[in-house]
């Protein structure tokens, strides 16, 4: 059985560019700079942030160079179903909130080397400059996706500094069958 595939990853996950705010200043904090009661550590679904407290939650915003998991070091305030993001900021982009708090793989857009893939953990929202995978067989692909493999091939999709959407998209699924996981 071939372990790469001719079918893209795009024909069983969705990826999606994050959330974006419109005024980052504003809006991201880190964990340290606000208590810990303000914080959401367990939500599940966009359902959660409609309430009025808390009013952050963890995010994804990309980050240094690190593989498999880490640089969650940020907070988005979107309590309140995003009240304060949608008064303020009219280019804010609140992006497919069926996927908020989904465990997934999340990477650097921009970055000055390679690419490295991380875990996403349930409870955690993706930011626009780390874009989220969500597929089934999360481990298994961030595996793949760390390899040297995968660089070679985003850098024929795209020889430049961007890691996008598209080129996540575009790279082949990998056969993650009982027979390979051994």
């Amino acid at each position: 059985t071939k372990v790469i595939s001719n079918n893209k990853i795009s024909e069983i996950g969705v990826s999606s560019p994050g959330i974006r705010t419109g005024k980052d200043a504003i809006f991201i904090r880190d964990w340290q700079e606000v208590s810990i009661n303000n914080i959401g550590l367990d939500a599940n679904n966009y359902e959660d942030i409609k309430k009025e407290t808390p009013l952050y939650y963890p995010v994804t915003r990309g980050g240094e160079y690190r593989k498999w998991f880490g640089n969650l070091f940020d907070i988005i305030k979107i309590g309140n179903d995003a009240k304060k993001i949608k008064e303020i900021c009219h280019d804010h982009r609140l992006r497919e909130n069926n996927l908020y708090f989904k465990e997934g793989v999340t990477w650097t857009m921009i970055s000055s080397s390679n690419v490295s893939f991380r875990l996403v953990p349930k409870g955690v929202l993706f930011g626009n400059g780390g874009p989220c995978l969500y597929i089934p067989d999360v481990i298994p692909y961030i595996a793949f996706l760390n390899t040297n493999i995968t660089q070679k091939i985003l850098d024929i999709y795209n020889p430049t500094l961007n890691y996008t959407k598209s080129d996540i998209d575009n790279l082949p699924q990998v056969n993650i069958s009982d027979e390979h996981k051994e």
